[in-house]
């Protein structure tokens, strides 16, 4: 999977516990008292999507081409809207932190493995 901007997978499993893990559990806890710039940054996070996330070149369904179905078709139409009304409802937020907490602690589970940590 190629992406535009040139990082590696490895550096993208970073970004993912890092960032994007960290903004999704943050949102999701906090719900609408959190920080205004978190909500800036999940759209920024949304707008980086089609940078970062190749299109599929055939149409097919195989581990890939789902990833990335699921980014464009899921992840940045709901991270724009939270972005955009900035209004979490309580099962709404819960969603969200659970989602973070999957994403941080799959993608901490790649990298450590790819870094060959363990």
């Amino acid at each position: 999977m190629t992406r535009l901007l040139g990082l590696g997978i490895k550096e993208i499993n970073l970004i993912h516990v890092f960032v994007i893990g960290v903004v999704l559990m943050y949102i999701g806890k906090k719900k609408n008292e959190s920080n205004k710039f978190a909500f800036y940054l999940l759209g920024l996070l949304a707008l980086l999507i089609p940078f970062m996330v190749h299109l599929p070149k055939k149409i097919g369904f195989n581990y890939w081409t789902a990833i990335a179905y699921s980014h464009y078709l899921l992840f940045l139409p709901w991270f724009l809207y939270l972005s955009y009304t900035q209004n979490i409802k309580n099962e709404e937020g819960d969603n969200l932190f659970n989602t973070g907490l999957v994403i941080t602690v799959y993608h901490l589970y790649k990298a450590l493995t790819r870094y060959k940590v363990f």
